[in-house]
């Protein structure tokens, strides 16, 4: 009788074990984004416990869509999908709008002024009125009315120093305050939305306090609400009350200094980490200390960054984080051993990357990773089926 009591009270508290900490984890999968931390800061020995895991790579099967499936290019430059659902990708031939089934393309008519002013299209962005913004190779910024199913086009005036400062958009960017940023290969430029009018900012070689270089790559703004920069002439912050910038460049003589200074994109992720994608490598600032730690190619380690020119970093709904280098193939950041994993064309796997130029990444609300190539089209991932690898801690193990 005894045996069977204790048998029960043993089972018993398993069982309440159990329990609590699946609450405590469905507790945890629940809260996500920064709000989760705002009241407990997180110290550097508390950082890896918050992370996920990566992914086995056996389970990675990538789908292709290409022009064979209607997409109007293989080069996938930029991916969103807008607040209806659709898809939208950026091609160096034309705009496509991707509904789940069957593409529908936009191209430049030099006969229809409301038509897209450019098809090589180099960013979208959908601001939060519900308006596509698209930016152009060489016909400048659109906007494009659903209603109307037509564009309107801003570009450059050479007579007019109110109108875009150049008709290369290679980024666009919505802040907080609902401004639009526009970055152009000769400047900066702020949206007067009323007035349909740009401020512009460009380098001036006379004032160290002027934007850095000409060609903004990238626009951020971070969670404590200051505007970033990627040109190709290091990273920039913005100071709006003076509208002046700092700038943050490399230096060979500094190993903590910014490895490169073509910065090609600019993240922040759900744990305040800032991520920088440059020519020479990825980089995380610290933006207290102003300190850059990178990760760079290495011939000798296979479990090294890929490609050092890191083309864009994304991180998914479960905390992955994923870089896209543009000479070798999607990269897994493992965070927790800082080491990554590569997913790149096969010619014996007909379910890989591919191509090795990746240029975008975007999860969609189905949890769909979609990755741009410059020649192989667009990969789908489905990450809902894919399984985690887990290390845990063995005290008894000092490796």
């Amino acid at each position: 009788m005894k045996f069977h009591i204790l048998f029960f009270t043993i089972l018993l508290l398993s069982a309440c074990d159990s329990l609590s900490t699946s609450t405590l984890q469905e507790s945890e999968s629940n809260t996500s984004g920064k709000e989760a931390f705002v009241d407990q800061p997180i110290r550097d020995d508390q950082l890896q416990s918050r992370l996920p895991p990566p992914y086995t790579t056996g389970d990675v099967r990538f789908e292709h869509i290409t022009v064979e499936e209607g997409l109007s290019q293989n080069g996938g430059n930029v991916i969103i999908q807008d607040s209806k659902g659709f898809m939208w990708f950026g091609t160096q031939d034309g705009l496509n709008k991707y509904d789940g089934y069957s593409f529908t393309v936009y191209k430049h008519n030099p006969e229809n002024s409301a038509s897209i002013s450019d098809n090589w299209i180099w960013a979208i962005l959908e601001d939060r009125q519900g308006t596509l913004w698209i930016g152009t190779l060489s016909g400048g910024l659109n906007s494009y009315d659903r209603e109307l199913d037509q564009f309107t086009q801003y570009q450059n005036n050479t007579e007019d120093n109110d109108s875009l400062s150049d008709n290369e958009v290679l980024a666009i960017y919505e802040d907080s305050a609902g401004t639009l940023w526009v970055g152009t290969r000769h400047g900066l430029n702020k949206l007067d939305r009323q007035n349909e009018s740009f401020t512009q900012y460009q380098h001036d070689s006379d004032d160290p306090q002027s934007l850095s270089a000409d060609a903004v790559l990238s626009i951020y703004e971070d969670g404590d609400g200051a505007l970033w920069l990627g040109t190709d002439g290091g990273l920039n912050l913005f100071d709006p009350e003076t509208e002046t910038f700092i700038y943050y460049q490399h230096d060979p003589s500094d190993p903590e200094s910014i490895s490169n200074n073509v910065v090609w994109s600019i993240y922040e992720d759900q744990l305040g980490a800032f991520w920088l994608g440059t020519e020479g490598g990825l980089n995380r600032f610290d933006r207290e200390t102003e300190r850059f730690t990178y990760y760079q190619t290495d011939p000798d380690n296979p479990q090294s960054l890929s490609h050092n020119e890191v083309r864009a970093i994304y991180e998914d709904q479960s905390g992955v984080l994923w870089v896209a280098t543009y000479g070798g193939g999607l990269n897994q950041f493992n965070r927790d051993r800082e080491h990554f994993i590569r997913y790149q064309p096969s010619i014996n796997d007909p379910h890989s990357l591919s191509h090795q130029a990746v240029l975008a990444i975007h999860q969609d609300q189905e949890g769909v990773l979609w990755i741009g190539t410059e020649g192989g089209g667009l990969n789908k991932l489905d990450l809902a089926g894919l399984k985690f690898v887990y290390f845990k801690h063995n005290p008894d193990n000092p490796e």
